[in-house]
């Protein structure tokens, strides 16, 4: 299987900027770790360079997937809600909230016999079985008092095809159509080898949305680095880490996330749905203002109570009840560094 290209690389495209404001926390509090679909990873947010008249959102989740484990089996969620929570000012409370939802389908069939066609739920691997995945994106303005404004809110993307997966050089032929495949009878392995999933390709589901914003979703390169190895050893840091302290562990620090993948939603929004007066004092540095400030966060929500259900065939699954909080990230790392262990939950 086929690492993907850096999430990164898909952020420049929706803008080229400093980062305002990041966490990251892989997979630290226990609960967690039964339930990956709700893991989010890291928060990114930070404005377009001068008008400031674009706000750029990251939420990644479900990492530390190793590529050749199958792309098959990296999907989108069903059954959970992505959101981005903003603030603005000196309050925490609320002004607008971005949902994310994914959904997947994928043909039921009978048990597998001599007849049957190609696809459908029969097939061992994904990209055969003529299963889709999209999204839905919706903006919730918030009143005064940081309660949902359901009159204002309003779905800006519907259905929207998520970024399939990059498996490799002949899905890219045959599933995809990036190009002409050439069997085995042909003598050129050229199909078998050469990949053509590209960032040409990539482009296609950056898709525009209802309120001049843009998203994209899929599997990308896990960008963040990290000597985790070294930090669970009871903070044993390399020598590098520490400016040089002598005693320290020996360079090189081994980099845990290189080579791994992990599920980003990288979200364009206009920040005059935010400040719809303009932003104050825009392009004048005043360092005791916060009337600027846009405080974004990040969480994942499911139903509370999940029942198993034969006909759901791909979760097993069916959610009932309120919608609760099973995941959450921002700055500070909240689950990694300031939570003892039995309130990890």
């Amino acid at each position: 299987m086929t690492q993907i290209s850096k999430i990164t690389r898909t952020a420049a495209l929706l803008a080229a900027s400093a980062f305002s404001a990041f966490g990251s926390s892989h997979r630290e509090a226990f609960a967690v770790l039964n339930e990956p679909c709700a893991d989010n990873t890291d928060t990114y947010a930070w404005v377009s360079d001068g008008a400031h008249d674009k706000l750029y959102l990251i939420m990644n989740f479900n990492p530390l997937h190793e590529p050749g484990q199958g792309n098959q089996g990296f999907r989108a969620c069903n059954g959970y809600r992505y959101e981005f929570h903003i603030g603005r000012g000196t309050s925490l409370r609320d002004v607008m909230v971005y949902r994310v939802e994914f959904k997947n389908t994928l043909r039921p069939e009978a048990a597998p016999s001599a007849t049957d066609p190609l696809g459908g739920g029969n097939e061992l691997l994904w990209q055969l079985t003529g299963g889709t995945e999209t999204m839905t994106v919706t903006r919730i303005p918030h009143r005064a008092d940081g309660t949902p404004d359901t009159e204002r809110t309003s779905i800006i993307g519907l259905d929207l095809p998520v970024l399939p997966n990059n498996h490799g050089p002949q899905t890219d032929r045959l599933i995809y159509g990036l190009g002409n495949f050439r069997g085995y009878d042909s003598g050129n392995a050229e199909s078998r080898e050469v990949g053509l999933y590209n960032q040409a390709f990539v482009d296609r589901y950056i898709h525009a949305l209802g309120n001049d914003g843009r998203i994209i979703a899929g599997q990308f390169d896990d960008p963040y680095q990290l000597d985790e190895k070294g930090i669970f050893d009871l903070v044993n840091l390399a020598k590098g880490d520490l400016g040089g302290l002598a005693g320290a562990r020996r360079d090189p620090a081994k980099d845990v996330f290189t080579g791994f993948n992990v599920f980003s939603i990288a979200l364009e929004i206009p920040t005059s749905e935010l400040f719809p007066d303009g932003i104050p004092h825009n392009g004048e540095l005043r360092n005791t203002s916060t009337d600027a400030l846009l405080r974004v966060w990040s969480r994942i929500t499911r139903q509370a109570v999940q029942t198993v259900d034969s006909t759901e065939i791909l979760t097993g699954v069916k959610g009932s009840g309120d919608w609760v909080q099973v995941g959450r990230n921002a700055l500070p790392l909240f689950n990694a560094g300031l939570v003892g262990t039995q309130r990890h939950t």
